[in-house]
């Protein structure tokens, strides 16, 4: 094709045709200018397709990341509220010096039960990793980062903020106080149950009733704090979803 041009321009030029030649010189040059612009334009779409291949990969990754983190968040959600429920009937059987009777140590052991919050953030990392360049909506990518960096974050620095706390009360009552025992329930789970040493004195103790109400308000706390992250977690998710939808 260069040579077929190459003679068309040279015959033109033996025959003392400039201004055909150039005419035909300019021709030339504007057809080679939209070929480039061509290839450019087919590039820019074989990028654009892989970028927005890439993105909804990462995406997909972000929705599979957080209905992990809603799973999570709803189960121990669901068994703070069981130790919420247990501390409620143990503090009444207590205050109201209730007889011991064995299904008390059931509620004893799920008081002493503290579920801390544990979320994926593989697809944050790696888009975290790049400057988020690979998602094009700004403002999904603002609600990623107010909800793993404020969201999670403060829930992770609140429930490490109050391990000592746990703990400490932990060690002094169920050290002191409680024997495990061990079995297994009619469907053959295991269970663990926590028995007082000596009930009776347990009903005198007023540090016990004070340190549990403690315990109680701050589960009550951290249980509201995974019914917020729940919400916002499902609200990003809608995001997400209506950008994989496009």
């Amino acid at each position: 094709m260069i040579k077929f041009f190459r003679r068309i321009r040279q015959r033109l030029l033996s025959e003392n045709k400039l201004r055909i030649y150039l005419i035909y010189a300019i021709g030339e040059i504007i057809l080679v200018v939209i070929g480039i612009l061509l290839a450019l334009q087919i590039n820019n779409w074989n990028e654009s397709r892989i970028l927005a291949k890439t993105e909804k990969k990462l995406l997909s990754e972000f929705k599979s990341n957080l209905q992990t983190n809603v799973q999570r968040l709803t189960q121990y959600r669901t068994l703070d509220r069981i130790a919420i429920n247990s501390m409620y009937l143990v503090e009444n059987h207590i205050m109201n010096r209730k007889r011991y009777h064995d299904s008390l140590s059931y509620h004893f052991h799920n008081i002493q039960v503290v579920f801390d919050p544990q979320f994926v953030k593989s697809a944050y990392n790696r888009a975290q990793a790049n400057g988020f360049n690979t998602i094009s909506n700004d403002t999904l990518i603002q609600k990623l980062v107010n909800l793993y960096d404020e969201k999670y974050e403060f829930m992770i620095t609140t429930f490490e903020s109050n391990d000592f706390f746990f703990k400490t009360i932990g060690e002094t009552l169920y050290s002191s106080f409680y024997s495990k025992s061990e079995g297994k329930n009619s469907n053959g789970e295991e269970i663990v149950r926590l028995i007082p040493s000596d009930y009776q004195e347990l009903l005198e103790d007023h540090k016990f009733i004070n340190q549990l109400s403690v315990w109680r308000e701050l589960t009550e706390w951290h249980t509201t704090l995974r019914g917020d992250a729940i919400r916002e977690t499902n609200l990003v998710i809608e995001l997400i979803d209506l950008e994989l939808q496009d």
